[in-house]
């Protein structure tokens, strides 16, 4: 169930963060790209939706986004 696109981050408003934690399939990965690089919205990313995500990935040249690893199961804390 997909529950972001386009016109969602298009009426946030501008300084708004999307933080992407689910592997639900949610958010329409495509389109929160878009919206980071337009300067819709700004995306914190640690979940893709194909990990390990491909070093050419668009995700890695897109503006207004953090990127994580999606490995907080390797922390000692965690462990």
């Amino acid at each position: 169930m997909v529950l972001t696109n386009y016109n969602y981050y298009s009426v946030m408003q501008r300084d708004s963060v999307v933080v992407v934690t689910s592997r639900a399939g949610i958010v329409t990965f495509d389109d929160l790209l878009d919206a980071a690089e337009s300067r819709q919205t700004r995306a914190a990313i640690d979940v893709f939706p194909e990990e390990p995500v491909p070093a050419n990935h668009r995700a890695g040249r897109t503006p207004n986004t953090i990127l994580s690893a999606h490995r907080a199961s390797n922390v000692p804390e965690i462990v």
